[in-house]
């Protein structure tokens, strides 16, 4: 999703999750640890890293009675204390991300972002 040079992982954990569910929605930080990267980037294959989800294939509902739904699973990869490792961000993000995370600063994500759906 960025230029990050990372194109598969595998998403490990939920931070801050209670034990109550099982899966990971649009905004939600877990930790997840690659796969896949391109050759360029020096990235450590099987590390940890924590990552915010911004796209998903399943439905989304909103507030306002409203679904919204993507053609593919993204997630953008941050530091410990919430940097963004890309400098560029390719596709949409979603409102949900940036309310979810407000006490955190995303203001880097929200202007790399083409598109706030």
């Amino acid at each position: 999703m960025d230029n990050s040079g990372i194109k598969f992982c595998k998403i490990l954990n939920i931070v801050g999750n209670s034990y109550d569910k099982d899966y990971a929605t649009v905004g939600d930080i877990v930790t997840f640890a690659i796969c896949r990267t391109r050759n360029l980037k020096s990235y450590i294959k099987n590390k940890i890293y924590k990552g915010i989800i911004l796209t998903q294939i399943k439905k989304v509902s909103r507030l306002d009675g409203s679904y919204i739904n993507f053609n593919k699973n993204s997630i953008i990869a941050i530091s410990e204390n919430f940097k963004i490792y890309g400098s560029r961000l390719y596709g949409p993000a979603t409102k949900e991300v940036f309310k979810k995370n407000h006490k955190r600063d995303l203001t880097r994500l929200y202007l790399m972002a083409k598109k706030v759906y």
